[in-house]
């Protein structure tokens, strides 16, 4: 679900810079669309059920769209999203990942085969932008305790024990 989101930032930042606004329809269907693709909460679920990684590269790439091209349905949905985020982000800024669907659980392996991490780069990203733009205070110090936390617990460079 979240290349949706991620394919709708594609056409509609490509819209704005050329100027095309067919680019930038194509990229409202999907973004509507992708709304529809949220659980009763208001998480945008990832192979049928919730993960953290995947709920917050959704929210990451349809925020960097809707500060190019107006999207209020899509800010509208939002609040509900990032709640559950927050809900994810421990008190050491570690993510919680009892229960995701892919990520940081061992259910799917990357590129090299190694199980799924969490996107603890876009959780900081997606968490800072939201707390800018809708004036979150609770989200700002939510990435903030993220950012340290990866800080603290850098990964391994691959290739290192």
């Amino acid at each position: 679900m979240n290349r949706v989101i991620i394919a709708a930032k594609a056409f509609g930042t490509c819209g704005v810079v050329l100027g095309d606004e067919k680019l930038i329809a194509q990229a409202r269907r999907l973004i509507t669309h992708a709304i529809t693709l949220r659980d009763p909460e208001g998480v945008f679920i990832e192979n049928g059920g919730r993960d953290s990684s995947y709920n917050v590269v959704s929210i990451l790439f349809g925020s960097i769209l809707a500060l190019h091209v107006p999207l209020p349905e899509f800010e509208a949905v939002l609040p509900a999203a990032v709640a559950w985020q927050l809900t994810r982000v421990l008190p050491t800024g570690k993510i919680d990942v009892k229960g995701n669907t892919r990520t940081g659980v061992g259910k799917e392996a990357n590129a090299f085969g190694q199980a799924k991490t969490v996107n603890y780069t876009e959780v900081i990203l997606a968490l800072t932008y939201y707390g800018l733009v809708h004036h979150d205070q609770a989200a700002l110090d939510a990435a903030t305790r993220v950012f340290d936390y990866t800080r603290q617990n850098p990964k391994p460079k691959k290739g290192s024990k």
